[in-house]
């Protein structure tokens, strides 16, 4: 599996791994879903009939940013 995000033009992560899914009949669906009920005030079981998370098990990952100046320096110095 194959996930990106992309902030416009000014950033992106990109990861390849392996992928998850958990249904609402999976015990680890409840802390996602009480996750979107807190910020998004309603769950993902009122949107649809089978709602689906997927957990991606990342073996590759990169993240790219436009203009550097705009993230903090992270604690190794880079």
């Amino acid at each position: 599996m194959s996930v990106t995000h992309v902030d416009g033009e000014r950033m992106a992560v990109f990861t390849h791994g392996h992928a998850e899914y958990i249904t609402v009949r999976d015990p680890g669906f409840q802390p996602f879903d009480e996750h979107f009920i807190a910020h998004y005030g309603s769950s993902p079981r009122d949107w649809g009939p089978d709602p689906v998370f997927v957990r991606v098990r990342p073996t590759w990952m990169v993240g790219f940013a436009m203009n550097a100046a705009e993230f903090p320096v992270t604690a190794s110095g880079g």
